[in-house]
């Protein structure tokens, strides 16, 4: 006997076989995960919404896994881009290591002072700040460190200027020997001086008193 239906037209005891084999609408297991889905969907099912579909990573990795395991996988993928710890700029992990030993915003100690602070700032602060740096004397050419520079130009540095305690002059420090050297020669003139005065005025009144001629040197 022939039965006809008016969905399908075809004959009633075909119907199983059409419905389990052929029919486009019948649902089967996905091959991956398992879920039940009408095979007309399967492929886009396999290609767009099946949590086991391998997928390439977003960050170029090159790493094809599961839909299912992707948002796990970019939060650890080497490719995944994160911010430098220093804040200088945005890199992938893979190669965080590497970019840290040259990282311009990581913390470096100045080996001359021992003061802490960014590598970007080191060659600023060794030619410009650091206390310890090594700098030449613009007055006598000897050769420091900054921080002794001060206690040198007031009390060491022979190219300092000074005052004479003795006239007020103002002179550098090397000169300052010579100088007083002619301050002793001065004086020892004027003691001279006075000395030839005094014994020229003593002798004036003893050759007079005693009715001598005047010594000639002393003579009106």
């Amino acid at each position: 006997a022939v039965v006809s239906t008016q969905s399908t037209g075809i004959i009633a005891d075909e119907i199983t076989i059409h419905s389990e084999r052929i029919c486009k609408y019948r649902e089967v297991k996905c091959a991956l995960c398992s879920t039940g889905v009408r095979l007309r969907m399967m492929e886009a099912h396999q290609r767009s919404w099946c949590a086991k579909r391998l997928v390439k990573c977003p960050n170029d990795c090159r790493e094809r896994i599961t839909a299912e395991q992707l948002s796990k996988h970019r939060e650890n993928c080497a490719s995944r881009l994160i911010t430098c710890e220093n804040m200088c700029r945005r890199i992938q992990a893979r190669f965080l290591d590497d970019h840290m030993i040259v990282c311009p915003g990581r913390i470096v100690e100045c080996e001359t002072c021992g003061e802490e602070m960014k590598y970007k700032y080191l060659p600023a602060h060794l030619n410009m700040s650091c206390p310890a740096r090594h700098v030449e004397c613009e007055s006598c050419g000897n050769e420091m460190k900054y921080k002794q520079l001060p206690e040198h130009m007031h009390l060491y540095c022979p190219g300092r200027y000074i005052e004479c305690e003795t006239c007020g002059k103002e002179m550098k420090y090397k000169e300052l020997s010579v100088h007083m050297f002619l301050h002793e020669i001065c004086q020892t003139m004027k003691l001279l001086m006075i000395m030839l005065l005094s014994f020229a005025i003593y002798y004036y009144y003893f050759f007079s008193k005693l009715g001598y001629d005047l010594p000639f040197f002393i003579q009106k």
